[in-house]
């Protein structure tokens, strides 16, 4: 199935399927992150926790713009690209 099929089928999900070229570290960092997530929902006070968790709310929706900034400039520039090619290859043969 092409990828112009996947997208129309609505089956294309970028930020569901984007992994990190360095997965090894990603899950290790990831592991070590949840592991002191763990340790502050224990150690803190309710009031303290409370606030660690809007904190964590807060970082995670700067996480979730950045991502679709990030997306979205790649997405421009690819096509920016892909438009610079073609134009050189008609110009090319002109």
């Amino acid at each position: 199935m092409s990828i112009l099929e996947r997208l129309y089928d609505g089956k294309v999900y970028p930020c569901e399927e984007i992994l990190p070229q360095n997965y090894a570290e990603y899950r290790a960092i990831s592991g070590q992150v949840g592991n002191d997530y763990e340790y502050f929902l224990k150690e803190l006070s309710p009031e303290q926790l409370k606030r660690f968790e809007e904190m964590d709310k807060g970082r995670t929706k700067l996480s979730t713009i950045q991502a679709y900034a990030n997306f979205e400039y790649g997405f421009k520039l690819g096509a920016m690209l892909m438009n610079e090619v073609f134009s050189n290859h008609q110009e090319e043969k002109e």
